[in-house]
């Protein structure tokens, strides 16, 4: 449901069995004061941290302005995949969880329920509409359906910050993998810090598939996920962090 507290999801044992990378993104959002609170739907539908929206003073294009002011402004925390009006990274740690498990929203509202992809759920900015999700202004999450994974998948989430709490990721990575004994048969790796939306690392998806997770293997898939990946003026450390977060999801379900 979308009342669920992201404490519960971190620490139903359920959750944390079958979809690890879900309980672990939610036990790294915020605090623990603040996981005892917040709600999965409230997280999934939260504003984004862009310091120019946030602004009072600055009219930036996701209020309405002309221009985002981040495309030759202070744009260390700002998007590396977004060549639309708006540069903004989407903060919800959860969302690219659910992505990587292949989830959806069911969202309710006059006209009845209707069930989105959380891929579709979160869109990128678009010049018909100042909104960062398919909601409808009369619509409201009331659940979140994922499907049963694969009883030989594991998954892992990394996060980068700032600080250990308390804080938004500067990258982070959701990787969600199916194996086939060694060898890796399905591969999901959905990045967090570094569009609008979450991204889906396919280069480095297909670069995994097929392969054992050795060294070799996960350091072909890290390289590869920057495909498609380009830096403004002062967040080219982004790329390195994405190296590093997505090596040591690998590593980590090795």
């Amino acid at each position: 449901g979308a009342l669920v507290t992201l404490a519960r999801l971190a620490s139903e044992g359920q959750v944390g069995h079958e979809r690890s990378v879900l309980a672990q993104a939610a036990g790294a959002a915020a605090s623990p004061q603040l996981r005892n609170r917040a709600t999965l739907g409230g997280n999934l539908v939260q504003r984004p941290r862009c310091w120019y929206f946030r602004d009072p003073l600055v009219h930036c294009w996701l209020k309405g302005g002309e221009r985002c002011l981040a495309a030759d402004g202070h744009t260390e925390r700002h998007a590396l995949a977004s060549t639309g009006p708006c540069h903004i990274v989407h903060p919800s740690d959860p969302a690219h969880a659910l992505v990587a498990l292949d989830a959806s929203v069911v969202v309710a509202g006059p006209r009845g329920q209707r069930t989105i992809p959380m891929a579709d759920f979160l869109h990128m900015p678009r010049q018909e509409a100042w909104s960062e999700t398919a909601l409808a202004l009369d619509e409201l999450i009331v659940d979140v359906a994922i499907p049963p994974p694969a009883s030989s998948a594991r998954g892992a989430y990394v996060k980068a910050a700032e600080r250990a709490v308390w804080d938004f990721a500067l990258v982070s990575a959701a990787a969600q993998v199916a194996f086939q004994g060694p060898v890796v048969a399905a591969a999901r790796l959905v990045l967090g810090g570094v569009a609008p939306v979450p991204w889906r690392a396919s280069d480095a998806e297909e670069a995994l598939v097929g392969r054992s997770l050795d060294d070799a293997a996960i350091a072909r898939a890290a390289g590869a996920a920057t495909v498609g990946l380009h830096p403004l003026s002062r967040n080219a450390y982004k790329l390195d962090l994405v190296r590093g977060v997505v090596a040591e999801a690998l590593r980590r379900l090795r």
